[in-house]
């Protein structure tokens, strides 16, 4: 789940920062910086809970680990 959470973040805060997104870099001062950082860590406490309860691997390990194997792995849990 280590690579599925760096890749969220990535997405989600380049989309807040970038200008092919909403284009706040160099917008917010500081202080402003700290704010989505308490949602972005309970997300990445959350999420992978909830995912992993149901899947083996997160999303992108499992696409990494089909293409490694060359094969469509089993993503879903036992219940």
């Amino acid at each position: 789940m280590a690579l599925s959470n760096y890749l969220a973040c990535s997405i989600v805060f380049s989309g807040v920062f970038y200008g092919w997104g909403a284009g706040q870099f160099a917008r917010w001062d500081r202080a402003l910086l700290y704010l989505p950082l308490p949602a972005a860590w309970g997300a990445m406490l959350v999420w992978p809970r909830w995912w992993l309860a149901r899947f083996h691997y997160g999303p992108a390990e499992w696409l990494w680990r089909c293409a490694t194997q060359g094969r469509v792995v089993t993503l879903r849990s036992p219940q």
